[in-house]
């Protein structure tokens, strides 16, 4: 779904505040500034489409239900059914960022 390159080198890694760039370093300091603004909309609206369709079984469920369990349990931390939600959200969008449906 998303045809991003590699992680690897950037023009922006070299560059720090404060350093004595060169000027071609200067230069490039403009371009660094926003890393994701261009269809950065459109990423978002096509995963969270994508994320729709992604089938979450019985065993993410579970899965999801013993960690709040364990939470309360365990760590005496209480995980509201609103933070759940937004957990079981966020899996199936990255499920849906790697392509897969389930």
């Amino acid at each position: 779904m998303l045809s991003m390159p590699s992680p690897g080198s950037s023009p922006c890694d070299d560059l720090s505040v404060g350093s004595s760039a060169s000027t071609d370093t200067k230069a490039g300091a403009d371009e660094c500034e926003v890393v994701f603004s261009e269809g950065l909309d459109q990423i978002v609206d096509a995963l969270s489409a994508a994320s729709e369709n992604v089938y979450m079984d019985g065993d993410a469920c579970a899965l999801l239900r013993d960690l709040r369990t364990y939470m309360r349990e365990d760590m005496n931390v209480e995980v509201s059914d609103r933070r759940l939600v937004r957990a079981a959200r966020l899996l199936k969008i990255s499920a849906a960022s790697h392509g897969r449906s389930k």
